[in-house]
């Protein structure tokens, strides 16, 4: 998963850092939704535009959910609460999430409407520069 994770990272920091589009996470970092709710996907992007909305407080939170995110399942995820979390970040304003499982190889990208499963990464990258 980590190796995974990190190559997420790598190609999207890339291409973010690119274009100059904002700033992409790891799971260290902590995205505080509310007062009693802080989560930090595996992989996350914030844009440029909502950085300094999102600053963070001393304890190097940041407040408010990413623009988007990434959850690698792990063989101890269960999916009912791997659905609560991403629920929780579409409430609070997300906008794009990715479910990733290895073990299927498949990806699941989220939005706010609709959910869309992939097995091939052709489809993947073609659904993503539409």
């Amino acid at each position: 998963m980590a190796t995974l994770c990190t190559r997420i990272i790598v190609q999207l920091g890339g291409f973010v850092q690119k274009h100059r589009l904002g700033e992409v996470y790891d799971s260290s970092t902590g995205f505080r939704l509310a007062p009693n709710l802080l989560l930090s996907p595996d992989v996350s992007f914030v844009s440029a535009a909502r950085l300094k909305q999102l600053l963070p407080t001393p304890e190097q939170f940041l407040q408010g959910a990413p623009d988007f995110v990434v959850e690698v399942l792990s063989p101890s995820d269960r999916m009912a609460q791997v659905s609560r979390k991403l629920q929780h970040y579409f409430d609070h304003g997300t906008r794009l999430a990715w479910l990733v499982n290895p073990k299927r190889q498949q990806v699941h990208i989220y939005t706010p409407d609709s959910i869309e499963a992939f097995t091939e990464p052709d489809a993947l990258l073609t659904t993503a520069s539409r």
